[in-house]
């Protein structure tokens, strides 16, 4: 019975968020994966900075890889890193979980004036940041990224709203989360089930959130933990930790009470 609760209420949340959205930004379909591929490839046909025969070998990866349902998804990737060593090795080293070595990397390569490589760096710069858990400098970035300028240069934009999401609920910017979450489903619905089925999840869990709660003070303690491993204990970090002695207190206190009376 609570798997159905949970799917009819997660619905309910995620219908109205639709309806909100569409009513008050216009929220429209992102841009076919198609439409996005064949910019890629256009982009390439005419950059005169790539040798024949390089461009030719891309191009013909490109054709074959947008065919297979599993090699669709990095087409755009793919061909980028054959033709970009710099791009290759920053993913190897986030592959190798050298998130510092790949973050500095990806900064520099999200400047190129190639505007495909710049937007598919920063969704790697924003997943790098992801794994360390510095939500702090993932949001800037996921922020930009979901801008309309980059909808259609990358297969990764889903994504990069899924991750900002998940960024605002870790920084406690839980209404924004529910927005940003809310808005990805609305706009993605070819997007990965396992990031739709996330997202649900996610809206269902901070709308029913209460101030005080125990689900609050596990978020709030999360925040904490995660600031303390960034080795960040400024005021931000320090207050939250108040807040949270506070609340558990407070809770102590409702408990001793409800347990005397019973």
């Amino acid at each position: 019975m609570r798997i159905v609760h949970f799917a009819t209420r997660s619905l309910g949340i995620a219908l109205a968020l639709l309806a909100s959205l569409s009513l008050v930004s216009g929220v429209s379909a992102a841009p076919s994966s198609e439409k996005v591929i064949d910019g890629f490839v256009k982009s390439v046909e005419a950059d005169k900075s790539i040798a024949d025969e390089q461009r030719s070998a891309v191009l013909k990866q490109v054709a074959e890889s947008r065919k297979d349902a599993d090699a669709r998804a990095t087409v755009i990737t793919d061909a980028l890193v054959e033709l970009y060593g710099d791009f290759d090795k920053a993913l190897v080293a986030l592959g190798d979980e050298e998130t510092a070595t790949a973050i500095e990397a990806l900064k520099k390569l999200a400047e190129s004036k190639n505007a495909y490589l710049a937007t598919e760096a920063k969704v790697y710069l924003a997943r790098a940041y992801m794994m360390d858990e510095d939500f702090e400098s993932a949001e800037p970035v996921l922020a930009d990224l979901t801008g309309p300028q980059w909808a259609d240069k990358s297969l990764g934009i889903g994504e990069a709203h899924f991750m900002l999401g998940v960024a605002q609920a870790g920084l406690l910017k839980r209404e924004a989360a529910i927005k940003t979450l809310g808005k990805f489903v609305a706009e993605y619905p070819n997007a990965p089930e396992r990031l739709r089925v996330g997202a649900l999840i996610r809206i269902d869990e901070l709308t029913f959130i209460r101030p005080g709660s125990l689900a609050d003070v596990e978020g709030r303690m999360n925040f904490s933990r995660r600031k303390l491993d960034l080795e960040d204990s400024g005021d931000p970090t320090q207050t939250e930790q108040k807040n949270i002695i506070s609340m558990l207190d407070k809770l102590i206190k409702e408990a001793e009470k409800q347990e005397a009376g019973s």
